[in-house]
């Protein structure tokens, strides 16, 4: 049994597995690493992140972790980052 680990983010709360998955859609085979970067992100605005396991032998999904957010700090006309 292999186990996947899979975050979704959004700037809108309530995330859960309808976010953007990180790595996107087809790949399946490889999931995020601790701890991730999430780059490129808009400077004062809220993102918010679940985290979710899948499991290859079984095709299933876990239960969407409890949302988590964030907003990255950074001077005006910069892109900031936050660390997962």
């Amino acid at each position: 049994m292999a186990i996947i680990n899979f975050i979704y983010w959004s700037n809108v709360q309530g995330v859960g597995l309808g976010g953007t998955r990180i790595p996107p859609l087809p790949d399946i085979t490889v999931g995020v690493t601790s701890p991730y970067i999430h780059i490129d992100l808009e400077a004062g605005l809220t993102y918010y992140y679940v985290i979710a396991a899948y499991d290859t032998e079984t095709a299933q999904y876990s239960v969407a972790s409890n949302e988590g957010s964030g907003m990255p700090l950074a001077p005006p006309n910069t892109t900031g980052q936050i660390v997962w």
